[in-house]
């Protein structure tokens, strides 16, 4: 059976975190392409190979 944490819990990490997060993600607003997928893929690869954004996930697996 599987048991999941409480809300609040939940609530509460994920409240930590978004100040890592928002810090991470800065220079994403510099990221420009000419059009909406180009825009999207290149979003997409600043945000994978950002290892700000990339460790947070990392140290918070199970």
């Amino acid at each position: 059976s599987c048991t999941s944490p409480p809300a609040g819990t939940v609530a509460v990490l994920w409240g930590c975190n978004n100040p890592y997060m928002k810090r991470g993600t800065e220079g994403i607003e510099h990221v420009k392409k000419e059009n909406k997928f180009l825009q999207f893929l290149a979003e997409v690869k600043f945000l994978f190979l950002n290892i700000k954004v990339n460790s947070h996930l990392y140290l918070e697996r199970d």
